[in-house]
């Protein structure tokens, strides 16, 4: 009977140290990859540094050629052209910020003419009152088309007017270079 509790503690310790060597295996074997997975870091980062300071070195001589170049900026006094550039794009920027405006005031415009439009269109069809309203949409239909057609005129008055411009410099020049 002890031969046989003795037995049955030994096997006990046996399927415990099985347990452990099992747990210790796997543990070599994370504490490995970890190892692995360390030096891919490490390289990782030493590559990192080399490139920080790379980048350091880059904006140190940057500083320097910008230092260097205040140093020689700073003896000068603004030319009067550059004086007028800045004033120049100062009225450029109010400018735009003008037109910016117009248009929407522009696009404001358009949209409340074509929704009236709209409302005329509807009464003309027939879908408000009945005292010749079609007559009216007509009318805008036409008055649209000429309209249309003024502004393609326009356009190409403006294009012929800018080649008659430039025909008669080009003349110009040629009488001016033939003296």
């Amino acid at each position: 009977h002890n031969f046989l509790t003795e037995c049955r503690r030994i096997a006990s310790y046996d399927a415990v140290l099985r347990d452990t060597q099992r747990s210790l295996s796997s543990l070599t074997q994370t504490v490995y990859r970890l190892l692995l997975r360390q030096g891919e870091l490490d390289s990782t980062f030493n590559s990192i540094g080399a490139y920080q300071n790379e980048v350091s070195n880059s904006l140190d001589g940057l500083e320097v050629m910008v230092d260097e170049l205040f140093a020689h900026a700073g003896n000068m006094n603004p030319e009067d052209a550059d004086v007028e550039r800045e004033r120049s794009y100062v009225r450029a920027m109010e400018v735009e910020q003008k037109l910016g405006g117009l248009m929407n005031g522009l696009e404001d415009c358009v949209s409340d003419l074509n929704a009236s439009q709209e409302r005329m269109i509807s009464i003309g069809s027939g879908k408000g009152n009945e005292d010749g309203g079609g007559d009216i949409a007509k009318i805008l239909q036409i008055l649209n088309a000429h309209h249309d057609t003024l502004s393609v005129l326009e356009s190409t008055a403006k294009s012929v007017e800018n080649d008659v411009g430039l025909v008669g410099r080009a003349l110009a020049q040629d009488g001016v270079s033939s003296m």
